[in-house]
């Protein structure tokens, strides 16, 4: 999935080519399996897919209605009751359908969407219905899905419209419609029998996948594949070689987005957390001001001895008593000041570094996500990273 996403370029074998529609270009997105890397925690289903319509519609000519976005979309994706849920108190289906609404916020859709495993976690009824979404959504917006199934059902892959069957070291033993495996087995398979078999052909095919490359079988299924797809003309009527093959989505520079990823920002629910932790530190340094005296910042860690000597003959200094205490204030003064200096930097860095560190580290993985899906340009996260953490942090511990 991230080769035809346009991730992975390198490390690929010299045969590999990459065909792509010569009239329609491609505008791709992909979807993890773990889709809490596309949400953030704190918001609303609807400020969800409020933010990402604004973020994916931003350089729009046209005003967009964004509540009628995001209510046309609760609507077909059916999650009207997640609108004014927190996304952290959803089931593990409503989140990856408001994963994929978040892409389709955009009033130019992605044309490719690649969803990695949109059935782990769920239960056969959720996954029925998952996989059924998506095929509506492919009929309806005139958009292909290519979807990565580890553990597939009968039930569900009879409902997809094509089949890419891969068995050990990634070669093909199947690629087709699903109605047509029983026949793809009784080319391979001499005494193959539909009605005598007690398994499924989608279940037989699956179980020869794990077999070794170098079985007779394997061979025969690869074979046959790749004859049937020579034998189509789609490849030199419709579509043209590319080199490098699919390029990344990428957006233009706006301020504009990192003024809405800041308004965003304000929700999470981290964030929320770090402000109520900062008052800790607030508290802890106003009773060290108390305890320490204010002459420990006015003494000079510096000493110039010949200055000194000067001094002391000039005002006639020969109080060796006097002398002892006043070196002893100063060097007190000084220590005080070393710990009043430790202890707030103690403080800062348990207390604001290292919520902040944590947060900086989810919030990384939700860019990069939202970043190759082309929804703002790679400065837009560092402006706002540096108006929300890094200035007041230096002006802090300054």
């Amino acid at each position: 999935l991230k080769v035809l996403n346009g991730q992975w370029k390198r490390r690929l074998s010299c045969e590999s080519k990459f065909y792509l529609n010569q009239l329609t270009p491609i505008k791709g997105c992909y979807l993890h399996q773990d889709v809490s890397g596309h949400l953030m925690s704190g918001l609303t289903g609807r400020q969800t897919l409020l933010y990402a319509s604004r973020l994916k519609n931003l350089f729009e000519l046209t005003i967009i209605d964004h509540e009628a976005i995001v209510d046309r979309i609760l609507n077909e994706l059916l999650i009207i009751n997640t609108a004014n849920i927190p996304i952290q108190n959803c089931s593990n289906g409503e989140r990856k359908r408001l994963a994929l609404g978040m892409e389709m916020t955009s009033i130019m859709m992605p044309n490719l969407i690649c969803i990695d495993e949109p059935t782990s976690g769920l239960d056969s009824n959720s996954a029925e219905i998952i996989i059924n979404f998506l095929r509506k959504i492919a009929y309806d917006h005139n958009v292909t899905i290519i979807a990565a199934i580890h553990q597939p059902q009968t039930e569900l892959l009879e409902i997809f419209d094509d089949v890419y069957v891969l068995a050990k070291n990634g070669v093909c033993v199947y690629s087709g419609r699903p109605t047509t495996i029983a026949e793809h087995l009784s080319k391979v398979l001499n005494n193959f029998d539909r009605k005598s078999n007690q398994t499924s052909p989608i279940e037989e095919l699956i179980n020869y996948c794990s077999l070794e490359t170098t079985d007779t079988i394997i061979q025969r299924m690869v074979n046959i594949t790749n004859d049937n797809d020579n034998e189509s003309d789609i490849m030199r009527h419709e579509l043209r070689l590319i080199i490098d093959g699919i390029h990344q989505n990428c957006q233009r520079f706006s301020f504009q987005s990192s003024w809405i990823l800041l308004q965003r920002y304000l929700h999470n629910q981290m964030f929320k957390w770090t402000i109520i932790l900062s008052i800790f530190p607030i508290i802890l340094i106003i009773l060290l001001r108390n305890f320490y005296n204010d002459q420990i910042a006015q003494q000079n860690g510096c000493f110039n001895f010949i200055e000194n000597d000067f001094n002391n003959t000039i005002c006639n200094i020969d109080d060796d008593d006097d002398e002892q205490n006043e070196w002893k204030m100063v060097q007190k003064d000084l220590m005080d000041n070393t710990r009043y200096t430790m202890y707030i930097t103690f403080i800062f860095l348990t207390w604001i570094l290292i919520p902040a560190s944590i947060l900086f580290g989810q919030e990384m993985i939700l860019f990069q996500n939202e970043h190759r899906n082309g929804w703002y340009f790679f400065q837009f996260f560092l402006i706002f990273k540096k108006k929300t953490l890094i200035h007041p942090i230096y002006d802090r511990l300054v």
